[in-house]
């Protein structure tokens, strides 16, 4: 019943108010000590919560929606981010250790596959990425799914069950899967061909 339902989002949205306190007693401490100006500020997560969606679905459990991929990524930096800044741009957890060298006028020696966010700083985006991939092993059960994104469609391959293919332009929320429409079969065929490139690239069968 909703009376059992309802303590979800209530107490989701509690700790939610707890994290922003905390937040907020560090960057109070960073204006008392006088560092503001002098420190980069990220504010973000390991992943999403379901919030019962999709069914009932808690925790991250084993399948891949915006709720639990899609994850609040924020920074300030004065002087070398302008404030305001509102960006759709497709970044990764993968993109901040180089964010955090950049900003200490450092870098990886080796080659990696994240980028400095503070090149996007000023809206600097045309030789940024434009998909990316995200895997899932299950959480509570034995799954493989596999995702790729982009600016608009978003493909979920899943071992031994249906694959699904949203247009999240249309349907951000994930209500309709396109994987069976034939009008969308050449955007089919080019997101499962950026997914086999990328497991080419990173392949590892123990994973499997």
């Amino acid at each position: 019943p909703w009376s059992e339902w309802q303590k979800v989002p209530a107490r989701s949205y509690a700790q939610t108010t707890l994290v922003d306190a905390a937040g907020g007693i560090v960057l109070r401490a960073l204006d008392e000590l006088g560092l503001s100006e002098d420190t980069l500020v990220i504010w973000s997560t390991d992943h999403g919560d379901a919030v019962a969606c999709h069914g009932g679905h808690f925790d991250k459990r084993s399948y891949m929606p915006e709720e639990m991929v899609r994850v609040p990524w924020a920074m300030r930096f004065p002087g070398r981010i302008p404030p305001g800044q509102v960006s759709q741009t497709l970044v990764s957890n993968i993109d901040l250790a180089p964010t955090i060298l950049d900003a200490a006028g450092l870098a990886f020696e080796e080659q990696i596959d994240g980028r400095s966010l503070l090149s996007l700083a000023g809206g600097g985006t045309d030789d940024w990425r434009h998909d990316l991939m995200c895997e899932t092993h299950g959480h509570g059960e034995d799954h493989m799914g596999r995702l790729v994104v982009t600016e608009r469609y978003k493909y979920v391959a899943n071992k031994d069950q249906t694959d699904e293919l949203y247009d999240l332009e249309n349907d951000p929320y994930e209500l309709e899967n396109l994987v069976s429409k034939e009008r969308l079969s050449g955007v089919l065929d080019d997101m499962r061909k950026r997914l086999a490139a990328w497991q080419r690239a990173t392949y590892d069968p123990q994973m499997e």
